[in-house]
C-alpha cells in the first residue's frame, strides 16, 4: 500500500509541475512569437541596407546585388543547418534520463515485492 500512496503523491505531484509548465511554456512562446516579429523586422532592414549599399557603394548590378544578398543568406542558413544538425542529448538530459530510469525500476521492484 505504500508504493502506491507514494505512486499516487507522485503521480500528483507530476501533474501539478506539468500543468505549471505548460503556463510557463505558453507565456514563452507568446513572448518568442513577439521576440521573431522583431527579429525578422531587423534582418529586412539589414537585407535593404545591405541592398543599398551594394547598389550605390559598390556600383553593382541588380542581379550581382540579389546574388550576394542570397549567397549569404545560404551560407548562414548552411551554418544553422549544420549546427542544428549536430545536436544530441547533453549530459545532463542522459543523466535525468537515468535517474528516471532507476526510480521507475524501484517502484515496479517495491510493487512486485508485495512489501508495504
Amino acid at each position: 500500500m505504500r508504493a502506491l500512496g507514494l505512486l499516487r503523491i507522485a503521480a500528483q505531484a507530476e501533474a501539478l509541475r506539468l500543468q505549471a509548465m505548460a503556463g510557463r511554456t505558453a507565456i514563452r512562446l507568446l513572448l518568442a512569437a513577439i521576440a521573431l516579429l522583431f527579429v525578422l523586422a531587423a534582418a529586412a532592414l539589414a537585407h535593404i541596407a545591405a541592398w543599398q549599399a551594394l547598389r550605390s557603394e559598390a556600383a553593382l548590378s541588380v542581379y550581382a546585388t540579389a546574388g550576394i544578398l542570397a549567397a549569404a543568406d545560404l551560407a548562414v542558413a548552411a551554418i544553422l543547418a549544420f549546427l542544428a544538425a549536430r545536436s544530441a542529448p547533453g549530459r545532463t538530459e542522459q543523466e535525468a534520463e537515468e535517474v528516471r530510469r532507476t526510480a521507475l525500476r524501484a517502484i515496479i521492484a517495491v510493487a512486485l515485492s508485495g512489501r508495504p
